[in-house]
């Protein structure tokens, strides 16, 4: 993990917001969430360096849908798991419109 300053202004000045675990229990690891005191930017802080960032996500870690859905169980599963998705989506995102700061994904 790397401490970094704001990557809008530069400042190093975080105010913690709040602390979140790994989603994925990938790690024991726990992400801290903080906002810039100056410009209001929301980022992770200490967030991971780019030579760690692949152990945070699982094997085969995708956006995308992999497989084709040809049974009815394969397509139960697969209606599940983008309910789950949203449903962990719209927890984070209404968290942070909550706070009402800018947003920036390093």
């Amino acid at each position: 993990m790397e401490y970094v300053n704001c990557n809008l202004c530069g400042l190093d000045e975080p105010q913690l917001l709040f602390k979140k675990k790994d989603k994925f229990a990938m790690t024991q690891d726990e992400y801290r969430v903080v906002g810039c005191r100056g410009c209001g930017l929301l980022y992770p802080n200490p967030r991971p360096a780019p030579e760690e960032i692949g152990r945070f996500y699982p094997e085969g870690y995708s956006w995308r849908e992999t497989f084709k859905a040809e049974s009815l169980f394969t397509k139960w599963i697969r209606r599940r798991g983008k309910a789950y998705r949203y449903h962990l989506l719209r927890d984070e995102v209404s968290k942070i419109l909550n706070l009402q700061g800018r947003i920036l994904e390093t």
